[in-house]
Formats: structure tokens, sequence, C-alpha cells
């Protein structure tokens, strides 16, 4: 039984409190607003409600500043609930806010202390921010998972990852929490590892020190005379005395005239103190 002078909204109403209908959550600013229209356009359908019903619904859903931006909208200046909806959307997000949001997705980087899935979790929420209630959408799914590797830090990570060829965002964070963990171990263990090498250093360094000075040692005393013998043995290619060689192909290190008697250096043939080969005395 309806009473006189009742609209159509005000009946639903009335008709809702007496037979339950799907109802969204209600909105306030800061959440999804394309995600929470999709469910008031799908409960809208399903209950049948008419632009009215529609209206009356939405000063009840809206909560806060939300109320107060669709009680500043003229109902009656839209054709359809579309209509409205949309202008409704363009006020809780608009134009500038939404540039400013995409703005900050594509510049979003890793810092310094944050973990992985930290970085990844952000990025994930402001995708949802730009492209709101696009998040299944597979084009959307391969602009995150290619803005979580462009931000990726240190270098070497990103590398990592990227080399992988990682299909998905999941998939990507696992390659990269590995990837880091890895590179940690490795730096830890060449920085452990340099620690000993300096020292291993050091230790050659003091051995070859006193090896120097031993071989300095041997030096000086070999040039003030010690261990210059006077060889007895003489022949051709053999030891004359006071360091000098006497002998084919030998002689004095190879410096002086060359004598074509026996083949030495450091004198003539005419001075060659050499014995005289058989050939040359039964010519003689």
């Amino acid at each position: 039984m309806t009473k006189e002078g009742e609209t159509s909204g005000e009946r639903e109403v009335v008709r809702s409190i007496a037979v339950k209908e799907l109802v969204p959550d209600q909105y306030k600013i800061g959440e999804d607003y394309n995600t929470w229209r999709k469910v008031f356009e799908a409960c809208t359908k399903a209950n049948k409600w008419d632009y009215e019903a529609v209206c009356i619904r939405l000063t009840v859903l809206l909560k806060g500043q939300a109320f107060r931006i669709y009680d500043s909208l003229k109902v009656e200046d839209y054709e359809n609930a579309t209509q409205l909806l949309d202008a409704l959307r363009d006020r809780i997000n608009p134009p500038a806010q939404q540039a400013a949001r995409q703005q900050e997705f594509y510049g979003r980087m890793r810092k310094a202390s944050e973990t992985i899935s930290a970085y990844a979790a952000d990025l994930v929420t402001l995708a949802e921010l730009t492209f709101p209630g696009q998040l299944e959408d597979k084009t959307v799914k391969q602009v995150l998972l290619q803005r979580f590797l462009d931000g990726l830090r240190p270098q070497r990570v990103r590398e990592f990852a990227c080399v992988m060829q990682t299909t998905s965002l999941d998939e990507a964070i696992a390659v990269a929490i590995k990837a880091e963990t890895t590179i940690t171990t490795v730096e830890e263990k060449d920085e452990s590892l340099s620690v000993h090498t300096v020292e291993s250093k050091e230790d050659w360094q003091q051995k070859l020190s006193k090896q120097m000075e031993v071989l300095t040692a041997a030096i000086s005393n070999l040039s003030s005379g010690g261990n210059r013998g006077r060889g007895q043995w003489r022949g051709r290619g053999q030891w004359r005395g006071r360091g000098q060689w006497r002998g084919r192909g030998g002689g004095n290190n190879g410096s002086g005239p060359k004598c074509y008697r026996c083949y030495g250096y450091g004198h003539i043939a005419k001075n060659c103190t050499a014995p005289q080969p058989a050939s040359k005395q039964q010519e003689n």
C-alpha cells in the first residue's frame, strides 16, 4: 500500500526495506571510484533502479567530501545515471589530478632503504590510481611489469631481472629478491676476500724486502773483489782467469775486438796467447 504524493524513488526506498536488495558499500574520497562505480551499476541493473532511485541511493552511499561533491551537482541537468556518474567521476578525479598520478606512477623508482616487496606494493597502488578499474587488463599488466623493472635499483638487480625475461609481476618480484640476495652474498664474500688479499700482499712484500736485502748484500760482496778467482784452465773456449773468458764464442761477454785465431773477444790475433791449432803448426 502506497501513500498519496510518494514519488517512485521514495517508493523504491520503502520497497528496499521490505525486500533485501543488492547495495554496494559506501564510497569516500581516496578509494577507487571506478571500481565502486562498476559495483554500483551492477546493483542498479540487478535491482532495476530508475534514475530517481539512483539519485536517492547516491545520497545514502556517498560519504564526506564525496557526498558534498555530489550535492553540488544539479541532478536534473543530466538525462540518465551514466551522465550523472560521469560528472561525479570528473569532480572526484579531475584531469589535472589524474595527470599528476600518472606522472608519479611513471616516475616511481625504488628507494635505497626500500625492500623490493614494499616498492612493488606501492607501485601497484599507484597503478590502481592511474588505471582505475583496469588492473586486470593485459596491457595494463604489461605496463605495470615494465615499470617495476625500470624502477628497480641497484642497477645489477635490475639487469638480472630484465635478463630473466619474466612474464608477470609476481614472477619479476621473486626473481629480483633472489638476485638481490645473491648479489649481496657475493659482495660480502668479495669484501672478506679483499681484506685477506691485502694482508697476504703485505706479508709478501715484507718477505720480498728481506730477500732484496740479502741479494743486495751479495752483490756488494762481489763488487768488492770477493769470490773473484784466478782460473788456471787454459785452452780454446776455456777460463783464463781474472774474470775473462778466452774461447770460441766467449771472451769478456762478447765485448772488445774479436780474435780470429781463438775466436775469443778482448784482443786481436797477433796478441793471442792461445796454443796454435795443429793444422797451422804443420803448415809452418
